[in-house]
């Protein structure tokens, strides 16, 4: 029987996870399995990985295309087999050879779903430690808990005690538990770890919490923890995070424990709107969050994803779709494959809102796309469409277009064009 499932993303680290995988192929517990996943990584880790699961049958490697960690620990919790869970990033490592065995046997004696540990962090720089100094004791949590049992009890005196640490790396979880709460990581944000977490916690009986360091995060250059320049991706992150602490808010009934979730909920939407303010100073501000409203946590998470995984937001934007101006489920034709025409096309693609029946552009014959919905704009009447969306910026040239259509007999009902929202 595998007692613990060890689960480690793995994306370009190939000059740290010889020692991460020296940490878990060494510890006293024998009966793990080593899950790692090989995130689209383009530097020499799967060689590492190969060369390591030669000497170690019990390391399993799973390869895809870069998704993030959010999705390769997905990956993990899908082909684990162990009783416990265990994450571990594969830039980090285990300080302890005993730490699997004496965090299992805490487990077992104490019928535990969750057990909290802290950690320690390693920088790789001295001006890291200068610019960084927080990190020095950020995953030492020094407080009482000893009389919290229940999971939300324990996450508000860790917002009170200000020791509120999401990694999973500072923590072991039944794996039945993860199942019976259908619990995943969000995939396509970059703080995935908290709203994972939060949802844990709110739905666990027993848990406990020690003092004992076993886990060393590593604070480098080209890390998430160390990135100062905030964009699109770190808004709508910030967004998704903001409305799953919203949810567990408004599902808590006892009174002082929601008061102290709710000024916690505060802290993070002025943490939204300081985000905002770092990547736009302009008015879209209400427009966005009118657009977010309007969506259900699967189409934010699957724009969100577009933002990452499609290279239209690599000039620090991305245009968004309208979606409030539009009926769920309305069959569109939209107008403009330029760069505006294809962050639209991503995005309803993505999110599956609405219906695409066709893609109209006046130099369709010229445009190198192999998508079979891009059609001569003189074809637009032959489709059954609800709306045309016009993807164009300049408002002049839009409403030029708005008028072509018009007096080719399509209804000016029919004709959306709305002033480019950008984030």
């Amino acid at each position: 029987m595998i007692k613990c499932s060890l689960i480690i993303p793995v994306f370009n680290s190939s000059k740290y996870l010889s020692e991460c995988l020296d940490s878990v192929i060494n510890q006293t517990l024998k009966s793990i399995e080593i899950i790692c996943i090989n995130d689209g990584s383009t530097d020499n880790s799967l060689e590492i990985l190969n060369r390591y699961r030669s000497i170690d049958p019990r390391i399993s490697i799973f390869s895809q295309q870069n998704h993030g960690a959010a999705s390769a620990r997905n990956v993990g919790l899908d082909n684990a087999r162990g009783e416990y869970i265990y994450f571990l990033d594969s830039d980090d490592y285990l300080t302890d050879n005993k730490a699997l065995e004496s965090l299992t046997k805490e487990m077992d004696n104490n019928n535990l779903d969750v057990l909290l540990f802290n950690g320690t962090s390693k920088y790789g720089s001295p001006e890291l430690a200068i610019s960084f100094p927080s990190y020095k004791s950020a995953y030492v949590r020094r407080a009482d808990y000893s009389n919290d049992i229940d999971g939300l009890s324990m996450l508000c005196t860790m917002i009170l005690s200000k020791e509120f640490f999401a990694s999973p790396c500072l923590y072991m979880s039944r794996k039945s538990t993860l199942k019976r709460i259908k619990l995943r990581f969000i995939e396509g944000i970059i703080y995935e770890d908290e709203p994972f977490f939060r949802h844990l916690l709110l739905n666990i009986k027993k848990i406990k919490c020690i003092h004992t360091i076993y886990f060393c995060r590593r604070v480098r250059e080209d890390s998430v923890m160390t990135q100062k320049t905030k964009n699109a991706v770190h808004f709508l992150s910030d967004w998704t995070v903001y409305k799953e602490k919203e949810a567990i808010v408004l599902n808590v009934s006892d009174h002082t424990k929601q008061l102290i979730l709710t000024q916690d909920l505060l802290k993070t939407q002025m943490r939204l709107f300081e985000t905002w303010q770092r990547i736009n100073l302009d008015k879209n501000y209400i427009e966005i969050i009118k657009i977010l409203n309007s969506l259900t946590t699967y189409e934010r998470t699957k724009i969100i994803q577009m933002g990452i995984n499609i290279n239209y937001s690599q000039n620090g934007y991305i245009a968004f779709f309208p979606y409030n101006k539009i009926p769920k489920n309305s069959k569109i034709i939209l107008y403009g494959a330029g760069a505006i025409g294809k962050m639209y096309f991503y995005q309803i693609i993505s999110s599956q809102y609405c219906k695409l029946v066709a893609w109209a552009d006046r130099k369709h014959q010229n445009i190198d796309n192999e998508n079979s919905l891009l059609i001569s704009i003189h074809n637009i009447p032959k489709y059954d469409f609800d709306y045309i969306i016009i993807s164009i910026h300049n408002p002049d040239k839009a409403h030029e277009i708005q008028s072509t259509l018009v007096s080719a007999g399509i209804d000016k009902e029919k004709i959306i064009w709305y002033p480019i929202i950008y984030i």
